[in-house]
């Protein structure tokens, strides 16, 4: 099918998807269920024993693994200072335990370090974040493998303040240099506020002028284009993100493909992008499978906010095959729309499936799906694993899927009152 189509769903199946939810709500079972050696039956949340005269909120931004299996959770603090946020790193043992030689018994604030928006570890285990702010634009962290800030990575572990740009991920490419995605911004009142942005560091922070005009590369794909996600296929590099075709578009799903150099790769898509028009859609993220295929996931529909997968082939193109056998979805060509909010993560590997991450009744939803984006019924119920931590969450803001098929999965919990950060572990 061609690499542009729309969407628009029923309000009838929209009412199925709404209702058919309750169904799932229970806990899986056999592969799929929370991982009793971890926390606390599977789950645990930090602070543990939260207060509500706290006053400070926490939210959860990403988790990623580490080689030797613990587990980094990048987060922020919101002190209710106006514009001011401060960077939040955990790290947690393999039974969910803080390790105490992270930081300070397990944990590294900085102050201020602006809002924690990925985090990635290099091969020699330093661990970088990339943060916004409200009023500097961005910043990159580095941090040692111990939580210390990288004092040989720009200014005491900071890069300089990377102004009109809001970076939302980043990644580290096989030559050691940094790369960040997000969106260029424009002053207003410019209509096309803002574009596709890619920008390439070196590994001591400071910005890669070789690479595009000046380190940076900018895509005018739509209007009010936004990268929130960064993967590499081979030595390609692929954004993720939303876009609108008009100036009046509730959003629509968009890829850019680009050579290791910053030229669009110009046999992806049309000449280097693809756009999937939706009903108000947002891409979240986006994985990629050892095969080169590209799985995204985000949120449609009339009524917003629908759990949706779409899937992509290595040439930019829709697989057709893919959202047909799903329990109550609304699917075609490639496009997978079903019950549950936000899909906001999701890991595709060829030996362990595909995983997706959203929220659905207030609990963290996750979802195990086969290539052809039909449920895996092995895992959970029928492919579904509802977690509750007794009160409201955001769902699973992130995702990760160690080698042997455990599942992570990292929200925000609302506990008296206060925001929190949950995390739970499935087993494979």
């Amino acid at each position: 099918m061609g690499k542009t189509m729309r969407f628009l769903i029923p309000i009838f199946i929209l009412f199925a998807l709404g209702v058919s939810a309750l169904a799932f709500e229970k806990t899986g079972t056999g592969s799929g269920r929370l991982d009793s050696s971890f926390g606390q039956g599977g789950k645990l949340t930090f602070p543990a024993v939260p207060s509500p005269s706290t006053d400070m909120r926490l939210s959860a931004s990403k988790i990623v693994i580490q080689q030797d299996g613990k587990i980094i959770v990048a987060g922020t603090i919101d002190p209710f200072l106006p514009g001011v946020k401060f960077v939040l790193l955990l790290r947690y043992d393999g039974r969910g335990n803080l390790d105490q030689s992270f930081g300070v018994g397990g944990v590294v604030r900085t102050y201020p370090g602006g809002s924690a928006r990925d985090v990635t570890i290099q091969p020699d285990g330093k661990i970088v974040v990339a943060a916004r702010h409200r009023f500097i634009g961005s910043t990159i962290h580095r941090f040692n493998p111990d939580g210390t800030p990288d004092e040989s990575f720009g200014l005491n572990g900071v890069s300089l303040p990377i102004t009109l740009y809001e970076l939302s991920a980043i990644r580290i490419a096989g030559d050691g240099k940094i790369l960040a995605a997000g969106s260029r911004l424009y002053p207003f009142p410019s209509p096309d506020s803002f574009d596709f942005a890619l920008l390439r560091f070196n590994s001591d922070g400071i910005i890669d002028s070789s690479f595009g005009t000046y380190g940076t590369v900018e895509t005018d794909i739509g209007i009010n284009d936004s990268a929130n996600s960064i993967r590499f296929d081979g030595t390609r590099i692929v954004l993720g993100g939303t876009v609108n075709l008009t100036q009046s578009g509730g959003g629509d799903f968009a890829l850019a493909k680009y050579r290791s150099d910053g030229r669009l790769d110009r046999s992806f898509g049309n000449d280097g992008t693809v756009i999937t028009p939706l009903t108000n859609a947002k891409m979240h993220n986006i994985s990629i499978d050892s095969h080169g295929v590209i799985y995204a996931a985000g949120s449609s529909g009339i009524a917003p906010n629908l759990f949706t997968i779409a899937k992509y082939m290595s040439n930019g193109s829709t697989d057709d095959s893919f959202g047909g056998g799903a329990i109550t979805s609304a699917s075609t060509g490639g496009i997978l729309i079903t019950n549950g909010l936000h899909a906001f993560s999701i890991v595709a590997t060829r030996r362990n499936g595909i995983f997706a991450g959203g929220l659905r009744m207030g609990n963290f939803l996750l979802r195990k799906f086969n290539e052809d984006g039909s449920l895996d019924s092995s895992w959970g119920t029928n492919g579904s694993t509802d977690v509750s931590f007794g009160s409201t969450t955001s769902g699973v803001k992130s995702i990760a899927v160690t080698a042997r098929g455990d599942v992570y999965a990292v929200g925000t919990v609302e506990i008296l009152t206060t925001p929190r950060i949950g995390l739970a572990k499935l087993s494979r």
